[in-house]
C-alpha cells in the first residue's frame, strides 16, 4: 500500500492516501510504530499541485487530528499545521473549510495555546477567529439562550392557531 504514495498518477496517490486514512482511523493503536515514517511522507503530498491528492491528504490530516493520542499529536503539530495552512486561502473545492475544520479539531484536542505556538503569524487570524466564535457560542449557551433566534425562543415560527394576525377573521 505504501508504494502507492509515489505512484505516477494523482489518482493512484490520492487513492493510496484515502486507504491509509481509513487504516489509521480503524487501526491507529496497531499502526503507531509505523506512523513516524508514514506521517511525514503523506504531509509532503500537501505540496502537490494535483487537487485530488490535496483533498485526500487533507482528509488524512483530519483523521490524524482525531485518532492520534495527544502525546504523538503534539510532536506532529508543527509540520501538520505548516502543511495544511498552505491551503488556508484556497477557495476552490472548499479546501479553506477543510483546513478550518482541521485547525478547530486540533485546537479542541491540543488546546488553543499549543496550536497558537505552532501556527505562523500570517495565519494567526484564523485561530483568533475560531477562538472568538467558540467563546461567542459558549456565552450564548450560558446566557440561557438555548439556541433560539433574536426574535424569541421559538425561532420565530408561529402556527396559524397561535398567531394573532388573523384574530379578527
Amino acid at each position: 500500500l505504501l508504494a502507492g504514495l509515489v505512484g505516477q498518477t494523482p489518482h493512484m496517490m490520492s487513492a493510496t492516501v484515502m486507504a491509509l486514512a481509513r487504516l489509521v482511523y480503524e487501526f491507529a493503536p496497531q499502526l503507531s510504530p509505523m506512523l513516524p515514517h508514514l506521517i511525514p511522507a503523506v504531509l509532503m503530498l500537501l505540496r502537490s499541485k494535483a487537487r485530488e491528492v490535496i483533498k485526500a491528504t487533507l482528509g488524512f490530516c483530519k483523521v490524524i487530528a482525531m485518532r492520534l493520542p495527544m502525546e504523538e499529536l503534539g510532536t506532529y503539530l508543527s509540520p501538520l499545521l505548516e502543511g495544511i495552512l498552505l491551503w488556508a486561502a484556497d477557495t476552490k473545492n472548499r479546501f479553506k473549510l477543510k483546513v478550518r475544520a482541521i485547525v478547530e479539531k486540533l485546537a479542541k484536542r491540543c488546546g488553543f495555546d499549543a496550536v497558537a505556538a505552532h501556527i505562523p503569524a500570517s495565519d494567526s487570524r484564523l485561530l483568533i477567529h475560531i477562538r472568538k466564535e467558540r467563546d461567542r457560542k459558549r456565552r450564548g449557551k450560558s446566557e440561557g439562550g438555548g439556541g433560539g433566534s433574536q426574535w424569541g425562543g421559538d425561532g420565530g415560527a408561529r402556527t396559524a392557531r397561535a398567531s394573532e394576525w388573523n384574530a379578527s377573521a
